[in-house]
């Protein structure tokens, strides 16, 4: 076995800064003839995980809300990383649509999406939109829905969670990595 130092002192201080523990051992870098097998086994290495596209593929994990009438509502209270898909619709001057953030302990909200206002005549308009939103500890993801007076209008909510606050991504329901 032959153990060279490595003379690149750019490499080298490259290295003390993203290992500062190792630093301290007093001895430079050096290189080994001899080869030392990595093996793996995590699911992304192994090949096991999902996809992206098919981790957010809507499932039975899929919880829905609807309402028709004027309502305030808690949509999530679990922390998390969310995927949400709504759809309003409305017959009605003035109806609108807000989804929230709510700060359990004081009650201070701040909106998650842009106010939908649907203005309309006698024809329904339709709005649907899709968003991923992260919900902290402490927070509660809420609805308001205001409908006009002598209106019409529908919401339809749907979501599921992708990943836990530590960011640990979901399997879809009835997935089971081999």
């Amino acid at each position: 076995m032959v153990d060279t130092p490595f003379v690149s002192e750019d490499f080298q201080r490259a290295f003390r800064n993203q290992f500062p523990s190792q630093v301290s051992s007093g001895r430079d870098l050096h290189v080994s003839d001899v080869v030392v097998p990595v093996v793996d086994f995590t699911p992304t290495a192994s090949g096991a995980s999902l996809p992206l596209n098919l981790r957010f593929a809507t499932n039975n994990n899929v919880s829905v809300t609807s309402a028709t009438s004027d309502t305030s509502a808690t949509l999530i209270s679990t922390t998390g990383f969310y995927n949400i898909y709504y759809s309003f619709a409305a017959r009605a001057a003035d109806s609108d649509l807000v989804i929230r953030f709510k700060e359990v302990a004081t009650g201070t909200t701040k909106n998650a999406r842009t106010r939908v206002n649907l203005l309309s005549t006698n024809d329904y308009n339709t709005f649907t939109d899709e968003f991923q939103c992260f919900i902290p500890a402490g927070y509660i993801l809420e609805y308001a829905f205001a409908i006009a007076t002598s209106g019409l209008a529908r919401i339809d909510l749907f979501h599921y969670q992708i990943a836990d606050v530590n960011g640990n991504l979901t399997d879809p329901f009835g997935y089971s990595p081999q």
